[in-house]
């Protein structure tokens, strides 16, 4: 739900010289746990500027040579898809992905993956890559050397735990203007505590 929050603000606000594109994994599904079908993805995303009906020439180019071959191949494979995306970034801004569920990619897959989504972002600050995902072994290694700025579910506790206790402040102001019986200090607490253990940071 966070990410579909942040991928609707993005695509609210963003202009037509930002290129945004998103991907959500699905292990259960062989074109959403696999690099290449991800990366296919944010070339098709990226290939139309937004409010602009022109696909990108370097797209172009690639498929008059697919056509003149044959079409011996008529997808774009990992490399061409890679490439591909490095030449499209220069046409915008900034251009920011969101990859969502990271883990649920075939772990062979995922470092595949990561290295090209690394690849993207290195040395160049227009590309910005958001990715969600449970922390596993090998995307927590990955990440943390690209020195990744993680958020973690329960780095929110404080927060609710501020959300609570105000919420119980103005329950106990409601009781008194009712002239409802007011929850005693242990019953409060008990309910402050609960809320907080069972919201595991969400």
């Amino acid at each position: 739900m966070l990410v579909s929050r942040i991928i609707d603000s993005i695509i609210k606000d963003r202009q037509p010289t930002e290129g945004f594109a998103y991907f959500y994994c699905n292990r259960e599904e062989q074109s959403r746990r696999e690099t290449v079908w991800v990366l296919q993805s944010l070339v098709k995303q990226l290939a139309s500027p937004l409010n602009d009906d022109k696909i990108h020439q370097t797209l172009v180019d690639i498929y008059n040579a697919k056509k003149e071959s044959g079409f011996a191949s008529n997808t774009l494979s990992e490399a061409e898809a890679e490439e591909l995306l490095h030449e499209i970034f220069l046409s915008y801004r900034k251009t920011t992905i969101i990859i969502d569920a990271l883990d649920e990619c075939e772990r062979n897959f995922r470092y595949s993956l990561m290295e090209r989504l690394v690849g993207f972002t290195a040395g160049a600050d227009v590309v910005k890559v958001i990715v969600a995902s449970r922390r596993n072994d090998d995307i927590d290694g990955r990440l943390r050397r690209e020195g990744d700025l993680g958020i973690e579910a329960m780095d929110n506790q404080k927060d609710i735990q501020t959300f609570v206790l105000r919420r119980l402040e103005l329950d106990a102001e409601r009781r008194v203007k009712e002239s409802s019986r007011l929850l005693s200090p242990d019953l409060k607490e008990l309910i402050a505590s609960t809320l907080l253990e069972r919201s595991q940071g969400m």
